[in-house]
């Protein structure tokens, strides 16, 4: 009996050793080995390895500035009318299309292709040398404005400035006889090229987040060719001041 027994003692350590041993090995990480959508068998979650100790570098978020906002982008209908400095005009309407946007959060620019009508005191030289004392206008003004602090208030009363060109032309009551090389030519049909510069005010009303409705009111200075397209030298119109309002229908495109 004490024979047996001295030699289960070996076997019994023997087996001490091996439970010491396996309980000192590092566990295997749960995720190892494993496919995508797989997990342990036993149903625990699996371990998150930290990035730093698999000598990963860690994705952070992109640092840098908020997603800008779309710039908006209008277009419109303007029409109204106003008056010329010189005695000789009896007034102007105007009709047009706009299209302008932000081009900074507060800076409105907008471009303005006009068709203008331009009337005369039938009495006045200007009146009696163009027939029906009328003329046209075919322009382009570019006007910048500064949008106040309260840009997303209903009514917005703001600044703006403006500068335009574009030519005048009529036809003559008698026709103009030119002469030039030594031959003469009659002209019926003339016109002067001018240029503009204006400030003033405006007020917009949004009727819509896409809609809105404005008048501006403003006052600057033409200034005309020395010659009209004929040739002539241009000694019926000179620089004058003029007043212009303006209503306008705008659209938000973008």
């Amino acid at each position: 009996m004490k024979t047996s027994r001295m030699r289960m003692y070996p076997a019994l350590r023997h087996a001490l050793c091996l439970v010491l041993l396996a309980s000192l090995r590092p566990p295997a990480s749960a995720g190892a080995g494993m496919m995508p959508g797989e997990g342990p068998e036993d149903g625990s979650t699996p371990t998150v390895v930290d990035s730093a100790q698999a000598g990963v570098a860690p994705v952070l978020p992109a640092a840098g500035r908020a997603a800008p906002k779309p710039r908006r982008l209008y277009a419109g209908l303007v029409f109204g009318g106003g008056s010329l400095g010189e005695s000789d005009y009896d007034g102007f309407g105007t009709l047009g299309l706009s299209l302008g946007g932000y081009p900074r959060p507060r800076i409105r620019v907008d471009g303005i292709v006009t068709f203008d009508g331009i009337a005369f005191f039938p009495d006045s030289a200007l009146g009696k040398a163009f027939r029906d004392a009328e003329a046209s206008e075919f322009g382009l003004d570019v006007t910048a404005r500064y949008d106040p602090p309260n840009a997303e208030a209903l009514l917005r009363i703001y600044p703006l400035v403006g500068m335009g060109a574009g030519t005048m032309f009529w036809n003559y009551t008698k026709p103009v006889t030119v002469i030039e090389n030594g031959a003469a030519t009659t002209v019926g049909y003339d016109g002067i090229f001018y240029f503009s510069f204006y400030a003033g005010l405006g007020a917009a009303l949004a009727l819509t987040p896409y809609l809105a409705v404005g008048v501006s009111v403003t006052g600057g200075t033409r200034l005309y060719d020395q010659s009209m397209g004929s040739g002539l030298k241009n000694d019926l119109l000179e620089t004058t001041g003029f007043g212009k309002v303006l209503l306008e229908l705008n659209y938000r495109v973008h």
